[in-house]
């Protein structure tokens, strides 16, 4: 069983690698591409396919999912439920921070707690 800083670290490469497939995937979100490895300025081309580009430098975290280079690559690529899942993550990630933003602003501006689950005063998640 891992510490909680083991935890957290292994949390937070985690969310850096889905992070960086979810960025390269929003051209197809958006409709422009079908794959990922059509559009030609996307870091996929690298990280997924395997296509040298002088412009980028791997992420030590990439370069941890394995040593040689087709298998990093294919442990890399996502399939259509993983793209999914890593959206919700995502997604979730940027309301916690939105709702502490919040709560912290209103605590900041009127001297005010604000509960940071339900943005309510007094908390009304309980």
């Amino acid at each position: 069983m891992g510490s909680a800083l083991q935890i957290q670290l292994d949390t937070g490469e985690t969310y850096l690698l889905t992070s960086m497939r979810y960025i390269e995937l929003n051209f197809v979100r958006a409709g422009m591409m079908q794959d990922p490895g059509q559009y030609r300025w996307s870091s996929y081309l690298h990280n997924g396919l395997g296509q040298p580009d002088p412009r980028i430098t791997a992420h030590p975290l990439y370069l941890t999912i394995d040593r040689d280079g087709t298998e990093r690559q294919t442990a890399y690529r996502v399939s259509d439920s993983e793209q999914e899942r890593m959206r919700e993550m995502i997604e979730r990630q940027n309301n916690a921070k939105l709702t502490a933003l919040v709560a912290n602003s209103v605590d900041s501006i009127y001297g005010t707690r604000v509960c940071p689950i339900c943005l309510s005063i007094p908390c009304l998640s309980i």
